[in-house]
């Protein structure tokens, strides 16, 4: 698990990894992968050869607060941050985008999808993290993309947005079925679902029990 922003104090020194660190020969020799390789703990240790720094480990995931050293909230302001965005995991957006006031997290989504200093919403729709594969539909208004997506919210959404209640009773999962069957009443449908909730909601609409029958015990 990432955990951005990251750093190590020993004494005064204070450790911490920018864009000029994981840029560098000596960064992509020994930083070659990516997430929490990059931006964490071990990624700091292994670049500047510290050991037996546990108990020197610090985080701040709320970083836009400014509890922070000073050198790690300098080099935020100066951009130097910006780069290591791009290998945020998806715990430490799905924090962000819930906890981070708006412009910091709309900050963020800009510099993980910079392309020409313009958010690439095409490479958004292939991330394999599922809002910002919607925000990346959304903002194309590729409905057709949002109801094939592996993700239920992003087909739910689709249907949605293209009242393709049909489509919806078709679907893999079985909320956006139920949702389907309700908007298109198709409440017989309902009844022989193979989902028990879809099932139990009709055969108690309106006291209707009508397809059920005693069970019997062999």
């Amino acid at each position: 698990m990432s955990e951005f922003i990251s750093w190590i104090q020993k004494g005064p020194n204070i450790f911490y990894l920018t864009e000029k660190q994981i840029s560098s020969a000596k960064g992509k020799l020994l930083l070659n992968k990516k997430g929490n390789d990059l931006i964490g703990h071990e990624a700091i240790k292994k670049y500047y050869k510290l050991e037996n720094v546990i108990d020197q480990e610090y985080k701040n995931r709320d970083f836009w607060n400014g509890k922070l050293p000073k050198p790690i909230r300098d080099s935020w302001n100066k951009g130097e941050f910006d780069y290591m965005l791009k290998f945020l995991q998806n715990n430490d957006l799905d924090y962000i985008y819930n906890h981070a006031p708006v412009g910091f997290s709309m900050w963020v989504l800009k510099e993980k999808f910079n392309k020409n200093n313009r958010i690439d919403f095409e490479a958004m729709k292939k991330d394999d993290y599922w809002v910002n594969r919607f925000i990346g539909y959304d903002k194309t208004e590729d409905c057709k993309g949002m109801k094939e997506d592996a993700y239920w919210i992003n087909r739910l959404i689709g249907y949605i947005k293209t009242e393709d209640y049909e489509g919806m009773e078709e679907d893999d999962f079985r909320i956006n079925r139920l949702i389907g069957y309700i908007k298109t009443e198709d409440f017989e449908r309902m009844k022989k679902n193979d989902y028990w909730i879809n099932r139990f909601i009709e055969y108690n609409k309106k006291g209707d029990l009508s397809g059920l029958k005693r069970p019997r015990i062999n």
